[in-house]
């Protein structure tokens, strides 16, 4: 049942994120971009911005959420910030695109993931006195990195050495993980992204 931007599961009274209010606009639409002296700064900026409310705790708490609700909230939050980055980064003079710094984007990615991963153990601390956010840090990476591949696979030819990046991370970590989370990491790669995002423009 939809309320107020949420999505309740009215029989596991369970809470994800009601996207439909993307179907059918352009992420373009909703994105400013700052061509200052130094956009891709400004970039990251703009990105870590968007991110910080959306590290609400009612979405990956696991005293409401089961495991496998969180992750697919989680992966659906880094989904949509790729959205905006793809956008951001069609916006940017072609000197600053990611051929002309690969290390320097996959930096920017990198700390979309850690900035979350801070922020909700920080929240989690401060109004429970615990954390109880259920995924690590190497998790938490995953998903981010995840969601940021699915979204530029759609335009391969432009982010090819940017994805070989993030996927020299799986192979590095892979042994990190248990074998119950990577087959819940693979289950939301393998479902691809909610309905919802098929409609977003970019």
């Amino acid at each position: 049942m939809p309320y107020c931007g949420l999505l309740i599961n009215m029989t596991s009274l369970e809470i994800t994120k009601d996207y439909s209010r993307y179907c059918g606009i352009s992420i373009s639409d909703t994105v400013s971009t700052d061509l200052s002296h130094h956009p891709g700064v400004s970039l990251q900026e703009c990105l870590l911005r968007f991110l910080k409310p959306k590290c609400q705790l009612i979405f990956v708490d696991s005293e409401i959420n089961t495991l496998g609700t969180i992750i697919d909230n989680v992966f659906n939050f880094f989904y949509l910030i790729a959205c905006r980055f793809h956008t951001h980064i069609c916006r940017l003079p072609s000197n600053k695109r990611v051929a002309a710094n690969q290390n320097f984007f996959f930096e920017c990615i990198e700390e979309i993931a850690d900035y979350f991963n801070q922020q909700t153990h920080f929240y989690m601390k401060k109004m429970n006195g615990a954390n109880s956010y259920p995924l690590n840090k190497v998790e938490n990476k995953w998903l981010c990195f995840m969601a940021f591949d699915i979204k530029l696979s759609c335009h391969c030819s432009q982010y090819h050495k940017l994805r070989k990046m993030l996927q020299m991370y799986f192979t590095r970590t892979k042994h990190l993980l248990s074998e119950q989370r990577y087959n819940l990491l693979m289950e939301v790669k393998e479902s691809g992204v909610s309905d919802h995002f098929k409609n977003v423009l970019d």
